[in-house]
């Protein structure tokens, strides 16, 4: 299995690239790169599955402040409600400390103005 390691695939639109291919450059079989990936994380102790990677890369994308409907259609989702419900699960502690700590700048910067 190869890996594309050319430019940013944005630079390539209107061109059929492939992420994984073979020596001559045709599609795996989604299969083959699973069993690949699952090889090579257990070869180097890694602990994470392919699908893994889908995972993370919304939530990095959720995290960076990219808005939900791209998130959610790089996913494939059918809907925005659906990326926000399965990966607000996984960020929501995160979200209400940030919003409890936005409230309270809010409030204090309030406060201090009135002395």
């Amino acid at each position: 299995m190869h890996f594309y390691s050319g430019p940013p695939m944005h630079f390539l639109s209107g061109v059929d690239t492939l992420v994984c291919c073979n020596h001559e450059a045709q599609p795996l079989r989604p299969r083959a790169v699973t069993k690949s990936f699952a090889d090579l994380s257990h070869k180097l102790d890694l602990g994470i599955r392919f699908h893994d990677l889908r995972h993370s890369h919304i939530l990095h994308l959720l995290d960076a402040g990219v808005h939900p409907k791209v998130a959610s259609e790089r996913a494939g989702h059918a809907s925005v409600s659906f990326t926000l419900e399965v990966y607000n699960n996984h960020r929501i502690s995160g979200i209400q400390e940030d919003a409890a700590k936005r409230i309270d700048a809010a409030l204090r910067t309030h406060l201090e103005r009135r002395t």
